[in-house]
């Protein structure tokens, strides 16, 4: 693994983060690919790719590629681009979704080429270069989704990886798996905070909440563009976790009318318990 060469497609924040992060391991040299000249060179001022080119003829010097773009683009790109990867090169990504990714990429992908869905669980609120951050991964979660025949050792070169930035715990789940579970823990929070803060703006613009308030709506701060694909790429899944969710609600609504205490006591103790085993 010394002196690989890393390829990153797209240095927006997410982008720009695995590029700063595999910058500042001496073993590597960073290969930043973007639209923007300006990007571009503002990711050379802030030291964070030792090189960068808005063309992707390029791409065949990198030995691990990295694409950190909208979800409907990332295939868009493997199959417009796939004869100037490196070859045998190890390509991976950051979507949000993986299923119709990976389903996608299969129809499109070089022989020799290995394609390993990737989805980092961590982020900001913020979007752009000019945010990106060389520690966002450390102590941080991160899923992998590999094809049914990826080359084992190609997998735990990508792991390693991962681990030398600072990921903390990397999950192997097959694509639909994925989906399904970030429809709840990702999505679905998303879907809930956007509505806390469009439902009552009275209570909003009087200012009338508090930190808790706060807290539950942090992710509302959403990339529009990004959310709205991810929602139309899992609305199967994420259309049913909302059924579960409304059927949870009535529950909880019943409990407040009839005065059930002891349930709403066990609701309450139920999701303290569970959110302090939470990690």
């Amino acid at each position: 693994m010394k002196k690989f060469t890393i390829g990153v497609v797209g240095l927006g924040l997410m982008g720009g983060s695995l590029a700063a992060a595999f910058k500042k391991i001496d073993d590597y040299r960073v290969i930043g690919f973007d639209i923007s000249l300006k990007v571009i060179e503002s990711a050379k001022q802030k030291g964070i790719i030792d090189e960068g080119y808005i063309s992707n003829n390029k791409l065949n010097k990198a030995d691990v590629v990295f694409i950190c773009l909208y979800p409907k683009k990332i295939v868009e790109f493997v199959k417009i681009n796939k004869n100037y990867f490196k070859n045998s090169a190890i390509i991976t990504d950051i979507a949000g979704i993986k299923y119709g990714i990976m389903k996608d990429i299969e129809k499109v992908l070089r022989k020799d080429l290995e394609f390993i869905g990737g989805h980092p669980m961590v982020g900001k609120e913020k979007e752009g270069i000019e945010f990106a951050d060389a520690n966002l991964f450390k102590n941080s979660k991160y899923i992998l989704t590999p094809r049914k025949n990826t080359d084992i050792r190609k997998y735990r070169l990508l792991e390693e990886l991962l681990y030398e930035i600072g990921v903390l715990n990397i999950n192997l789940l097959e694509a639909v798996e994925h989906d399904e579970y970030v429809a709840y823990t990702s999505q679905l929070p998303h879907a809930l905070a956007t509505l806390l803060m469009n439902n009552n703006e009275k209570a909003i613009d009087q200012k009338i909440h508090g930190g808790s308030f706060k807290d539950a709506t942090r992710v509302a701060m959403i990339n529009a563009e990004l959310w709205i694909e991810l929602f139309e790429e899992n609305k199967y899944a994420l259309s049913k976790t909302l059924d579960d969710f409304e059927k949870a609600i009535r529950d909880m609504k019943n409990c407040v009318q009839n005065g059930d205490k002891e349930k709403l006591h066990n609701l309450f103790t139920k999701g303290r318990e569970k959110r302090e085993a939470l990690r």
